[in-house]
C-alpha cells in the first residue's frame, strides 16, 4: 500500500488523502462444487490454477474531528476504484475475466499515542449497497520518531461481496494478513 495524506489548519475545508494497493493471489486447487467463469465451466473432479489481481486506488476527503496531543479521531467520505482480473485454468479449459467499477465509501481513523512516539491505530473504509459491500479495516502498531521517519506493524482485513462489478456476476473475495511498513512524515 502507498498513501500520501495533505492536512492543513483551515477547519471547514477537508483534508486529503490518496492510496492505492495492488494484490496479486494465485494457486492450486481441486474443485468440490461447479464454477462457471465467462461463460465457461469448471465441474469436479477438476485440479485448476486460479488467479486474481486488482489495484484499489482510494480518493478520500476527511475531516480531524479530534486532534490532540495523544488521540485523533478522523471521519469521511471515499471515492474507490477497482481494477484486476482473474483467472482459472484446468489444463483443458482456460477463462479470464477483467473487470472494474467505482464506488463510494464511508472512512474513519482513529490513533491513540500510548507512550511517546508509540502508537496504536485503527481504521477502516465501508460500504453497502445493492447487495455489494466493501469492508476495508486495519489495525496497527507503530513508532514514529522526531524526524519523521516510522515504522509500524499491523493486521488488514478486505472483504468484497459482489453482485455485479463489470463483468463479473457474483464474486466473494477475502484478503486478510499482517503486514509491515516503513513511512515518513513531513
Amino acid at each position: 500500500m502507498l498513501w500520501l495524506a495533505f492536512e492543513h489548519p483551515q477547519p471547514f475545508v477537508p483534508n486529503i488523502r490518496v492510496q492505492q494497493t495492488k494484490t496479486e493471489l494465485s494457486g492450486g486447487t481441486e474443485l468440490v462444487r461447479a464454477v462457471t467463469l465467462d461463460s465457461v465451466s469448471f465441474a469436479p473432479p477438476v485440479t485448476v490454477d486460479t488467479g486474481f489481481e486488482f489495484k484499489v486506488q482510494d480518493a478520500i476527503l476527511y475531516y480531524n474531528l479530534m486532534d490532540g496531543d495523544t488521540l485523533s479521531l478522523d471521519a469521511g467520505r471515499a471515492a474507490r476504484r477497482i481494477d484486476g482480473s482473474a483467472f482459472i485454468n484446468s489444463g483443458v479449459r482456460f477463462a479470464e475475466i477483467d473487470f472494474d467499477g467505482s464506488v463510494p465509501m464511508l472512512y474513519a481513523r482513529g490513533e491513540w499515542e500510548v507512550l511517546s512516539g508509540f502508537w496504536f491505530g485503527a481504521g477502516g473504509l465501508y460500504v453497502e449497497y445493492k447487495g455489494d459491500s466493501y469492508i476495508d479495516l486495519d489495525g496497527s502498531f507503530g513508532w514514529q520518531s522526531e524526524w519523521g521517519m516510522g515504522a509500524e506493524v499491523g493486521y488488514r482485513y478486505m472483504r468484497m461481496k459482489v453482485e455485479d462489478l463489470g463483468d463479473i456476476d457474483w464474486a466473494r473475495l477475502l484478503v486478510d494478513g499482517p503486514y509491515a511498513a516503513l513511512n515518513f512524515e513531513f
